[in-house]
């Protein structure tokens, strides 16, 4: 079974979307208590699933438990950094420092120690994190300093060697914020990222140690953009709002359009704000926003689904054509017709994204418990 993201910034296409189906009909199977250490609660955690095993960002460790709810291991990281999973090896920043990485497999051996993450110090954070096969791609923003006013975006890609955390090639965009979160788009060897205004997309295989983006356009959207996100057939798709309406385009890698839709003949669409990015399905697009989950097909809106309780957070879309959302502390499965299969309520604020592992499990967590559904 493949890895399964849904958190955009660990998702190697940032849509939202995991090719697995589940059963579950909202029963609580298990619940288990998450050690947040220093009784410091997270307000955001991220789930990662591969197989039978589920693994949680616990802010200063991980934790990897089965379908069974049994702990199998885990790990101290670095408070507040990234963690992504990919070819079965989970990679997380080591907890003395902030740019050295280490990997372990799902069952917690260690197979990647120490390995340097190159221009990553404490006036920068790792905007995106994602391994390769051959590699790591990663770009880092540079925060502001008392000395240096301004910010900094360098985008680079890592190859594996004996000389672990070697440059294959770098780009550096001085005094520059990238406003937007980027993705990899894996198929396409692609890494597409942004300058104020402005898309950039780089080859990840190019023979350049600094090259130039092989393209650059302005954004679709204009100033309205907020999110980018990646289906698997490589198209770019870009989410923007103002004040009157959501707002999404489709374009090729070379800013090429291809559709554009508005939700401007929506009476009911309470705020237009998207909180996450567009979820991308091979059936359907969805657009989420505080009060409003859209389903869109053939460029036409097919269903609107109203939260009856509170403002969505976080929403996960299934092979089954369902789709996983939730609130403040409910989650929903809603069918392809956006009508409610189960909606149950637990005991706290909920602050991930849900996942489903091999047996159809579903999971999702608040900051001290992580609830596994069947």
């Amino acid at each position: 079974m493949a890895d399964l993201y849904t958190r955009y910034f660990a998702n190697s296409r940032h849509n939202g979307f995991v090719e697995a189906s589940s059963d579950a009909a909202g029963n609580i199977a298990w619940r288990r208590r998450i050690p947040s250490g220093e009784n410091q609660q997270a307000e955001a955690r991220l789930l990662l699933s591969s197989g039978n095993v589920v693994v949680i960002d616990g802010m200063r460790e991980i934790f990897a438990f089965n379908a069974n709810g049994e702990r199998l291991w885990h790990r101290p990281k670095r408070p507040g950094t990234q963690i992504a999973l990919q070819n079965g090896l989970i990679y997380l920043f080591t907890q003395e420092c902030s740019n050295f990485l280490e990997a372990v497999t799902l069952a917690g051996e260690i197979k990647i120690e120490g390995a340097p993450v190159p221009d990553v110090g404490e006036a920068a954070y790792v905007v995106i994190m994602e391994p390769t096969e051959d590699g790591l791609v990663a770009q880092v923003q540079y925060t502001d300093l008392p000395d240096f006013p301004t910010g900094e975006a360098l985008v680079y890609r890592v190859v594996n060697s004996e000389q672990s955390g070697v440059y294959a090639w770098s780009r550096g965009y001085p005094q520059q914020e990238s406003p937007l979160v980027p993705f990899v788009c894996t198929q396409l060897r692609r890494l597409v990222t942004s300058l104020p205004g402005e898309a950039l997309v780089f080859d990840l295989d190019t023979k350049e140690r600094e090259p130039e983006p092989i393209a650059r356009f302005p954004f679709p959207l204009g100033d309205k953009t907020v999110w980018l996100s990646c289906g698997g057939d490589g198209h770019i798709h870009w989410l923007g709002y103002d004040s009157q309406a959501v707002y999404l385009a489709v374009t090729d890698l070379d800013g090429e359009p291809i559709h554009q839709w508005n939700s401007e003949k929506i009476t009911n669409l309470h705020r237009c704000n998207p909180i996450i990015p567009t979820i991308v399905t091979p059936d359907r697009l969805y657009v989420v926003t505080p009060r409003n989950l859209l389903a869109i097909r053939d460029n036409q809106l097919e269903w609107n689904f109203e939260s009856p309780r509170g403002e969505f957070r976080e929403c996960t879309a299934l092979a089954d054509g369902t789709v996983l959302a939730t609130t403040w502390d409910t989650l929903y499965r809603l069918n392809d017709k956006g009508q409610i299969m189960f909606d149950e309520i637990l005991d706290e604020p909920l602050v991930t994204p849900p996942v489903v592992d091999e047996k159809g499990l579903i999971y999702v967590a608040g900051a001290e418990t992580l609830y596994a559904l069947r």
